[in-house]
């Protein structure tokens, strides 16, 4: 999170689109790995049933899975699993984190792949404030 609220630090009053894009990516990246240290410290017996329920036992690895190794769950969405184990923990809870989550990946993928999305210094600068203050919620769960 730190370098997506470097590039958008408020002394800079120009940040090329390139750099507001990469913002958007890098601090969704960082609540990525926030959510994943949570649940895994926390959360991981609900974690690893939400992540059994994608693959049905087609090829389940029940050892690797336990325990929650990092090569073998870049196997799974884990874009998906994440939101999915909090509402399952909670919903009444955490149903405002998952939206919020998943808002964010929507605006990390517009941000990777549709350059006709403009983004503007302003809207990605309060973007990175909100990712960051969604982090210390999710250091909470």
């Amino acid at each position: 999170m730190d370098f997506a609220k470097r590039l958008v630090d408020p002394s800079r009053t120009y940040v090329p689109e390139e750099e507001l894009r990469t913002a958007i990516g890098r601090g969704y990246y960082s609540l990525f790995h926030e959510t994943f240290e949570a649940l895994a410290t926390r959360y991981s017996l609900q974690l690893i049933n939400q992540l059994r329920k994608q693959r049905k036992r087609s090829g389940l690895n029940p050892q690797r899975l336990n325990r929650l190794d990092r090569a073998y769950l870049r196997e799974f969405n884990l874009h998906k699993a994440f939101p999915d184990t909090l509402i399952a923990i909670d919903p009444r809870k955490y149903m405002g984190i998952v939206q919020q989550m998943k808002d964010f990946r929507t605006q990390r993928n517009k941000a990777d792949y549709d350059l006709s999305e403009k983004f503007g210094l302003k809207d990605t600068r309060m973007a990175v404030e909100d990712m960051d203050k969604l982090v210390q919620r999710i250091r909470q769960v």
